[in-house]
């Protein structure tokens, strides 16, 4: 008689876990088009047209609708936390560790993906809309074309075509990754506010290669002695601490897409829902982008303090590859985040210091049960 109660208790849980993650999937798809750059479905002409419009009044005042988005964001934000704290060591324990056994892959897939964007860039093989295919090579995204730069910066082109091809090879990884680091201050400064949707992306590659090295599959060079405390310290830095970078300045890049574009040029997703014709489950545009808000500021804040970072990474990935085919846009555009979200599986959330636990809320709520390192979600 107990052994068919608790059967039927375990299957219970296991219908209700199941319930919540598959609840949790639908959701963060619903808002996938979040991921959707604007700057890139949309002509210079049509998204000046489109922000000389006054931003609808769901952005402007409060009202019951975007009370209650922000209150099931607030909700959904504790549940996800709650999950974290509850199911985080619970959740496929084997395969946690299975994945943080392939770490030096995940060197590969970010510097791999670096290279893809890279070559995409410098010969401008996926443009912009308005901009035909080898037109024009770009800085790291389709809206940043070179050629619309005052002065000589055509050198720019050839180094990120070096770079990836230095990055495919897996030559100098750790000198390339500095050079792209380079090039990104270089984008700010000449681009300025519109190298900002890019900068914090870029960035985490970046610095999970110049950490990382290599990983597998690399080529071993000659270094000058001069730089071999430099090699040696960069090579002494854990793979944990190089995700908790790289995941950070993701999360911090994701939120700023979310406020800034979403949030403050909410017309912007107008234009792209009106003229793209997208489905959106029968939400006004204004309420739907308003919804694209505060879920793409959610997932950087949750990137950001590590709160199960796996999931979030594999829901993120899917999101990324569907909202690409719904919306027609060309699903190799997103390759460097796709490099990213592949270490952020293998990884999980890393930490600053192997003595330290993770930046996450366990820390903010001064659980003691959590103050000893160990390798999560």
């Amino acid at each position: 008689m107990n052994n068919n109660k608790n059967s039927g208790i375990d299957s219970y849980t296991s219908y209700y876990t199941f319930g919540k993650w598959l609840i949790l999937f639908y959701l963060i798809m619903l808002s996938g088009s979040v991921f959707a750059h604007e700057a890139w479905l949309l002509t210079p002409a049509q998204m000046i047209e489109w922000n000389l419009k006054p931003r609808p009044d769901i952005f402007t005042q409060f009202n019951y609708v975007n009370i209650s988005i922000i209150s099931f964001a607030i909700l959904f934000f504790i549940f996800w936390i709650w999950l974290d704290r509850k199911d985080s060591r619970l959740l496929a324990p084997n395969l946690q560790t299975r994945l943080a056994s392939l770490g030096p892959y995940a060197a590969l897939g970010v510097r791999w993906s670096l290279a893809v964007m890279l070559t995409i860039a410098a010969f401008g093989l996926n443009p912009r809309h308005g901009t035909d295919l080898f037109e024009a090579s770009t800085l790291i995204a389709p809206d940043l074309e070179i050629r619309y730069l005052e002065g000589n910066w055509l050198w720019l082109t050839w180094a990120q075509a070096l770079a990836a091809f230095s990055f495919a090879i897996g030559l100098y990884v750790r000198l390339t990754a500095f050079v792209i680091l380079f090039v990104t201050v270089i984008g700010l400064i000449v681009f300025g506010y519109q190298m900002w949707a890019y900068a914090g992306i870029v960035a985490a590659s970046a610095v999970y290669l110049l950490l990382q090295g290599g990983g597998v599959l690399y080529i071993r060079a000659w270094v000058p002695k001069q730089f071999e405390k430099i090699r040696s310290w960069l090579q002494s830095q854990s793979r944990q601490r190089a995700q908790f970078l790289t995941r950070v300045l993701t999360g911090i890049n994701l939120a700023y897409l979310g406020v800034e574009y979403k949030f403050f040029q909410p017309n912007l997703s107008m234009a792209f829902l009106e003229l793209q014709n997208v489905y959106t489950f029968g939400l006004e545009h204004a309420t739907f982008t308003f919804c694209m808000f505060v879920v793409e500021t959610l997932a950087g804040i949750l990137m950001v303090f590590g709160v199960l970072v796996r999931p979030l990474s594999v829901i993120l990935f899917f999101a990324f590859i569907v909202i690409a085919h719904i919306t027609g846009e060309n699903p190799i555009g997103h390759v460097i985040v796709y490099g990213i979200l592949l270490s952020s599986i293998i990884n999980g959330s890393g930490c600053w210091s192997a003595q330290k636990i993770k930046l996450n809320f366990n820390t903010i709520f001064g659980d003691n049960k959590f103050d000893t390192p160990k390798e999560t979600s």
